[in-house]
């Protein structure tokens, strides 16, 4: 197999990507690209880090570091997203605060929903 073109990412495509009958790229792979696209990064990190990170793959924690400090990244974005909106409501909440009745309000409804759901519920076998 020869190759045929580039990707957006510099990577070769292969023969065996090409559709015989048009010669081309099948739009379905080029979507399925684009929609896993991933970045590759470098960093350097401490042996100390690759260390606990060889650990947790020989425990079987990960498959490999790779995906050990991809897992671990991914942690940090939602960590970080979840921090950005708890700010965003800190602030919306600040500069208009709840009033007081909506809070009394929504706490009667909801201990009325429990009890309702109690009062229905069927037992539980033992």
């Amino acid at each position: 197999m020869g190759t045929v073109g580039y990707q957006p990412d510099g990577n070769s495509l292969d023969e065996g990507f090409v559709s015989s009958r048009t010669g081309r790229v099948p739009m379905m792979i080029m979507i399925g690209y684009n929609l896993c696209m991933t970045v590759q990064i470098a960093v350097r990190i401490s042996r100390e880090v690759v260390e606990v990170l060889d650990d947790a793959v020989a425990r079987g924690e990960f498959a490999t570091r790779t995906e050990a400090v991809r897992v671990a990244l991914d942690e940090l974005a939602r960590r970080l997203r979840d921090q950005e909106i708890a700010e965003e409501y800190r602030r919306a909440y600040t500069a208009k605060p709840q009033e007081e009745w909506t809070g009394d309000l929504g706490l009667s409804l909801l201990g009325t929903a429990i009890a309702s759901e109690n009062r229905t519920a069927k037992p539980r076998r033992r």
